[in-house]
């Protein structure tokens, strides 16, 4: 079982960008892209994104004191429900931290959003579990309202 966590460096605002780029293993069940408020899977999670490939969706949920929140798999969708991704293929998942909710792209097409549960500021951690053959790219971007690079006067 794949096991990634990073503590980031910087409170999550408004504007910023999560890309997750990796290799679901060859036959895989499901793996887990949690945005969470600590380093552990038991903390709560302002967004877990579970990509189920015997079910075929990709479920969206929060957890907030161990209670699943507000889980959704074919609600607010900006494409067709099909499950858009397979085992052992390269997958990329962009999470944009909107005003109010987040804006999930997947493998460069939008995918669905999904409204905050939980502040934004208080997501302290990624983790990223499940059947991975292998993560080839981790990004927390901080675009807006940032400049990059920093414009002097």
């Amino acid at each position: 079982m794949f096991n990634f966590i990073s503590i980031l460096s910087d409170s999550v605002q408004v504007g910023h960008t999560f890309v997750i780029s990796g290799y679901a293993s060859e036959g895989a069940d499901e793996f887990k892209i949690l945005l969470s408020c600590g380093k552990v899977e038991s903390a709560n999670v302002a967004l877990k994104i579970s990509p189920n490939f015997s079910n075929k969706k990709i479920l969206r949920s929060s957890h907030v004191s161990g209670s699943c929140m507000c889980e959704e798999d074919e609600e607010n969708l900006t494409c067709d429900a099909s499950m858009p991704l397979k085992t052992g293929d390269l997958f990329t998942f962009c999470i944009l931290v909107g005003d109010d909710r987040f804006h999930v792209a997947l493998n460069d097409e939008p995918y669905c959003t999904y409204k905050f549960q939980i502040p934004c500021n208080q997501i302290k951690s990624l983790i990223i579990s499940g059947d991975i053959e292998a993560l080839v790219k981790v990004n927390h971007i901080k675009s807006f309202p940032f400049t990059f690079p920093s414009i002097k006067s």
